[in-house]
């Protein structure tokens, strides 16, 4: 399942690069669902790449919407996003699981950051 989410994030990427942003949308939309399918039981082999498939899925379509000027569906899926990391529940005997998501949240945290200093003010 992960190499159908990479696959379909490579893809994701290339229609972005040459500014095909709804077919971009589509794949981003797929991936992440892909990512949530398998989030779970990847996030207790291997955290890190766990954690990091779910940012970048919801990354990549914040980064499509905002190539559209689709500000509430940007706000909308940081919403999300950030809802699914508080959602999250690691082992209660693995530190190490809790540790990934503060880093995922800060590097949530620092993205929020950096979008809301390049969108306009209304």
């Amino acid at each position: 399942m992960i190499e159908k989410w990479k696959s379909l994030t490579k893809q994701a990427q290339c229609c972005f690069h040459h500014q095909n942003y709804r077919q971009s949308i589509t794949l981003n939309r797929q991936a992440l669902e892909n990512a949530q399918q398998v989030f779970t039981d990847y996030f207790a082999d291997d955290p890190d790449d766990a954690v990091a498939m779910m940012l970048v899925s919801y990354l990549n379509l914040i980064d499509n919407y905002e190539a559209i000027n689709d500000r509430l569906v940007c706000e909308n899926l940081f919403d999300q996003s950030f809802a699914f990391f508080q959602q999250c529940n690691p082992p209660e005997d693995c530190g190490a699981h809790h540790c990934v998501l503060m880093r995922g949240l800060n590097m949530w945290q620092k993205a929020r950051y950096e979008y809301l200093h390049r969108i306009p003010l209304s």
